[in-house]
């Protein structure tokens, strides 16, 4: 079991890191479990880098702060970090 909030909160220390949401996604290799993915909304400073670029920097990042089944398997970027009504990040949306 990851909580999210606890692995956000670590990546939230990484500079590049503008807002981030863990998700867990269907694993179609087993059924009834998830794989770990990370959402990105790319800080400021680190517009001009590329998404491999930044990937690369939080998985060593993540391996370094994080036990292994913590380490996000997939990595989405987006322009926009999808919001509630109420200001908080839309997880339902990114599944």
């Amino acid at each position: 079991k990851v909580f999210s909030s606890e692995v956000e909160n670590k990546f939230y220390k990484h500079p590049a890191i503008g807002m981030c949401a863990l998700v867990g996604v269907p694993n179609p290799e087993r059924p009834d479990s998830e794989i770990v993915k990370l959402v990105v909304q790319k800080s400021e400073g680190f517009a001009d880098k590329t998404d491999d670029e930044i990937k690369e920097e939080l998985l060593a990042f993540a391996r370094e702060k994080l036990a292994p089944y913590k380490v996000p398997k997939l990595f989405e970027f987006v322009d926009v970090m999808p919001l509630t009504s109420v200001g908080k990040v839309n997880k339902k949306i990114m599944r």
